[in-house]
């Protein structure tokens, strides 16, 4: 993205003019940035209000957005307390990305894996899995991790890409902050408010696209209001694929259809905002790892009301929203909903000195055909605070930490301590410490499961009321250094893994039968793991607007025997090469190589995709209607993510090799 020099001498007044405020100036997001914060973040002038910062090469390379996920303020990215990505929506379009897993396959450190067509997992720095369940995943600032497992079920959750502003993607533990679950990292997804589609002054955004594999993608949403008083979004869409099996008798079952409805409403108050949020679908979806579903009927929605009073020198937010899954399959069944309630405030103390403190409470309860006909559930309260100090002109201190009190598991602290130096000649330093946990799921807890095995003889797989969370303490260094034509980042991590959470064998069957053959697997907390690596990243501009990204990512992560952690690759390369989305033509390439790695005694062989994208457009600028052709896996590098792990719930072949996917697209704005 090229941005002219009218644009960056606004935003360097901007800094000016918050400095000349001071830290107590109480500015709303939308008061000081192109784009406003997503409903928690709080405006606060940092170490860049006082000088030029070194953010402007990576505002000009990701768009002029503020971040605000890795501290709850928003912030250039060069304030940060933690490694930041963010992927904005100038990117997701010039892509032509129909999934979350295809974009998060170009951020350094992260792990995507799709076992087939109609499943992904997401971790970062290592641990991945086919219920990855070890990072933090929001819409919003809304979790959307399913407690059943702990993961997400990406394919069939009510969520428009086109309606997407930024996904920020935070590297590293920040249960500080977020509580359960923000183990290896966070990804926010911010999408755009009613009122920033008001004034954008296209009510109506549409997007169509038909692929391979019988694959569809649909998009639409239409915006009416008033600017600075009211305004309502509608949006609908259908995502849907037959799958590499492409349903025949001897393949994988691996379809998906995805209707989708959201809605959304914002009033501008006299201190600030209420807004309202709800999503649903009511898809058709296999799953078929680990568990088998075939043409399960999915039931995802959610609701949210949020109230953000960001206009006065202590703003305040407060958020309440539901979510709930149903899924009815022909052999598993799942019914799970949960109802969260989020407070914080922002405090100016002094001109060099905020805190920002809160705390939330959850109820959730569930019932699945793993854990028997009754009903669980498990409460969560916690609170917050974080304390930052701007030390001097050039140092940011950020101290906090998180109580957070479970009914099943107990009590967990979480603390966070991060410097932030900002050197001469554009260069920044940062050094940190922070513990995050993974939460016990509930099959983790409550799984009660029995199926036939040998005559007279079932295997039995029971949970445990008594497991502890998984733990990570963590210890990191950055470094940034901006450039005329761009800016290179590293970042080193040291990750200490304990209490992990996997099963073992209590009980054998009996005589006449054989020794050694398990008739029960309980969940225990068995032993620890280490992960340490570095991610080298850099964006740089071309000739005639173009602009990339590189990145390099290594990851060591092991057991405490040595043995290495499964779905864990050592290697990850990612080139990504975008031209100046206001020519006629455009075009966007990526090239990503991944290493080999093992679930034991297999081995996944490394790995290169490339995926594609060439548009164009239609009319004017002002009226913008592109068409294009893209592709997933260019090459068709028929290679598997994950290996078949056969158990008594999911006797069959789940994986297939991935493919190469072909699509025809028009997106357009009226």
């Amino acid at each position: 993205m090229i941005v002219d020099m009218k644009t960056i001498v606004v935003r360097r007044g901007r800094r000016m003019l918050w400095a000349a405020l001071g830290l107590a100036s109480g500015l709303s997001g939308t008061a000081v940035q192109a784009q406003a914060p997503a409903p928690d973040s709080i405006m606060v002038a940092s170490a860049s209000a006082e000088r030029d910062t070194s953010a402007d090469m990576e505002l000009l390379m990701a768009g002029d957005v503020m971040i605000v996920t890795a501290s709850k303020t928003a912030q250039h990215i060069s304030d940060s307390p933690a490694a930041v990505t963010v992927i904005t929506a100038e990117q997701i379009q010039q892509s032509g990305a129909t999934t979350i897993a295809e974009l998060m396959r170009s951020v350094p450190g992260a792990d995507v894996m799709e076992p087939n067509k109609s499943q992904a997992n997401i971790a970062i720095r290592g641990f991945n899995n086919v219920y990855s369940n070890k990072i933090l995943v929001m819409i919003d600032g809304r979790s959307i991790n399913e407690d059943i497992e702990g993961n997400v079920f990406w394919n069939t959750e009510p969520l428009l890409l086109s309606r997407i502003a930024r996904i920020e993607v935070v590297r590293g533990p920040g249960s500080v902050l977020y509580g359960a679950d923000a183990f290896g990292g966070v990804i926010n997804i911010i999408t755009k408010t009613p009122m920033e589609l008001l004034a954008d002054g296209k009510r109506m955004s549409a997007a169509a696209a038909y692929g391979e594999h019988t694959s569809t993608f649909i998009e639409a949403a239409n915006t009416q209001g008033k600017i600075g008083d009211w305004a309502v979004t509608v949006g609908a869409g259908y995502h849907g694929s037959k799958g590499f099996g492409d349903r025949q008798p001897d393949k994988v079952r691996d379809s998906f259809s995805t209707p989708i409805l959201t809605v959304d409403a914002q009033k501008q108050t006299s201190r600030g905002s209420l807004a309202f949020s709800a999503s649903n679908s009511d898809a058709k979806a296999d799953l078929s790892v680990q568990t088998n579903v075939e043409d399960g009927n999915w039931h995802t929605n959610s609701f949210t009301l949020t109230y953000n009073e960001d206009k006065g020198p202590n703003p305040i937010m407060a958020r309440i929203y539901r979510n709930s899954l149903q899924l009815k399959g022909s052999e598993f069944d799942l019914d799970a909903r949960i109802v969260n309630v989020d407070l914080q405030q922002q405090r100016q103390i002094s001109a060099r000195h905020q805190l920002l403190y809160g705390g939330s409470y959850r109820q959730g309860e569930f019932q699945a055909t793993p854990t028997g006909s009754g009903r669980h559930s498990e409460n969560l309260a916690s609170v917050f605070i974080q304390d930052q100090i701007l030390i001097d002109s050039r140092t940011n201190l950020f101290a906090g930490v998180r109580w957070d009190n479970n009914s099943v598991y107990g009590s967990q602290v979480s603390p966070r301590l991060s410097v932030v130096r900002h050197l001469p000649k554009e260069q920044t330093l940062r050094l940190s410490y922070g513990t995050a946990f993974r939460a016990p799921t509930l099959l983790d807890t409550f799984v009660n499961y029995s199926s036939p095995l040998l005559p007279g003889v079932n295997l039995n797989i029971i949970g445990n009321t008594g497991l502890k969370p998984e733990k990570v303490s963590s210890f990191e260094a950055g470094y940034r250094k901006d450039l005329a034509t761009g800016y290179v980042g590293l970042n080193l991590f040291y990750n200490d893994v304990t209490d992990l959470i996997g099963n073992t064998v209590t009980q054998y069957a009996p005589a006449p039968y054989p020794a050694g053959i398990p008739t029960t697997v309980q969940w225990v907390n068995q032993g620890k793991a280490r992960a340490v690596g570095f991610e080298l990243e850099s964006g740089f501009s071309l000739p005639h607007g173009a602009h990339g990204l590189f990145n390099y990512a290594f990851q060591n992560v092991t057991y405490q025997n040595g043995e290495q952690v499964i779905y864990s690759p050592h290697h990850k390369i990612n080139l990504v090469l975008n031209t100046d989305e206001r020519r006629r033509v455009t075009g966007y390439l990526a090239a990503h190589f991944v290493g080999a790695s093992s679930d034991p005694p297999a081995t996944l062989r490394a790995y290169t995709t490339v995926d594609a994208r060439l548009g164009y457009r239609v009319g004017g600028l002002a009226n913008p209607w592109t068409v294009s052709l893209s592709a997933t896996n260019l090459l068709d590098d028929r290679h598997s993510e994950y290996v078949d792990s056969l158990s008594a719930m999911a006797p069959s072949k789940s994986a297939e090799a991935q493919r190469r996917t072909l699509w025809f697209r028009a997106d357009g704005k009226f």
